[in-house]
């Protein structure tokens, strides 16, 4: 990762990750990551693989490392005040079917990073694994930052999921 310039959105966490491992971040909007990559301002991307798909990105880049370093979803955020307002039952139904979709949905995309992958590579990526282990020792003093800037509670249920961190 020295010195790679990886396309990444410009949000701190994910310019601060790839600064940890040595990469050299360069935030570039989503609809200009393929004229990044073709141009050589980015010379990576870290996007999922419906993104290399959707965006066509097999004709800019041909390796994929698979590094699974984050995992991002949609969160269900709602006025407290509203929230508050409305009947336990009401509620109810929201939680339980955003549950519900929620792990659908998840199901999806495992199964779409199956196809997917399966696809690429039959229009000429090339993939590999990593030793995933390699990159959180990098990543110490990154946890340890974001731990404080997440709080603890928020910080438990991510290590309850992934193990362990920093």
């Amino acid at each position: 990762m020295q010195g790679l310039k990886i396309r990444t959105p410009g949000a701190s966490m994910y310019v601060e990750f790839w600064k940890a491992l040595g990469a050299a971040p360069v935030s570039i909007n989503i609809n200009k990551l393929y004229e990044g990559l073709k141009s050589g301002a980015a010379e990576a991307q870290e996007d999922p693989l419906d993104i290399a798909e959707l965006f066509k990105l097999y004709e800019v880049q041909k390796y994929v490392s698979m590094t699974n370093h984050s995992w991002s979803g949609f969160n269900l955020i709602a006025n407290l005040k509203l929230w508050q307002s409305l009947t336990d039952d009401v509620q109810g139904v929201i939680e339980r079917n955003a549950a519900k979709f929620a792990h659908l949905q998840r199901m999806d995309t495992d199964t779409l990073n199956v196809t997917l992958r399966t696809q690429l590579t039959q229009q000429g990526m090339l993939f590999n694994e990593t030793n995933i282990s390699s990159f959180r020792a990098r990543l110490g003093s990154l946890y340890n930052s974001w731990k404080e800037n997440v709080g603890p509670r928020a910080w438990k249920l991510l290590e309850s999921h992934v193990g362990k961190l920093g």
